[in-house]
């Protein structure tokens, strides 16, 4: 096995388990909104999206994809990118659970309203997040910021 694809190997087990922690965030506000807070279904999701949306870039920066650039312009670059990347799921996200929701088609899990389909919505979500982060974010190649 070269040592490129276990890199790559190690970088898509390191995505899966944070991506789980970020789930997991992002279930419990989601959870605690709608039964504790009783927020509407729409601010639980916006609520528990912001959340883990942080909890994401701090996963994804620092052991995901190993961002280490010290330069700022390289952050808000990153940071910018992330934001309006996870903007981009996170209204897919929203939409498709309010459609779902609205239209009948949705089912609960333990209780709450939605998310179970939650749940699968969330599993198309992981795909373009690492997409997104792998491809558009997260490219490491610093070589002509960082010398400024």
């Amino acid at each position: 096995m070269s040592k490129n694809m276990s890199s790559e190997k190690i970088r898509i087990i390191s995505y899966i388990f944070f991506g789980f922690i970020t789930t997991l965030s992002n279930f419990l506000v989601y959870s605690l909104s709608v039964t504790i807070i009783e927020l509407s279904i729409e601010m639980s999701t916006i609520v528990a999206w912001i959340v883990s949306v942080f909890v994401a870039y701090v996963t994804n920066k620092i052991w995901v994809f190993k961002s280490n650039s010290k330069s700022l312009i390289i952050l808000f670059k990153e940071v910018g990118l992330f934001y309006s990347a996870r903007l981009i799921s996170g209204l897919f996200e929203l939409g498709m659970i309010t459609l779902s929701v609205r239209s009948g088609y949705s089912f609960s899990l333990i209780g709450v309203e939605g998310l179970g389909t939650k749940l699968i919505i969330s599993i198309v979500i992981v795909f373009l997040n690492y997409y997104f982060s792998k491809y558009a974010i997260f490219q490491n190649d610093y070589s002509l910021i960082d010398n400024k």
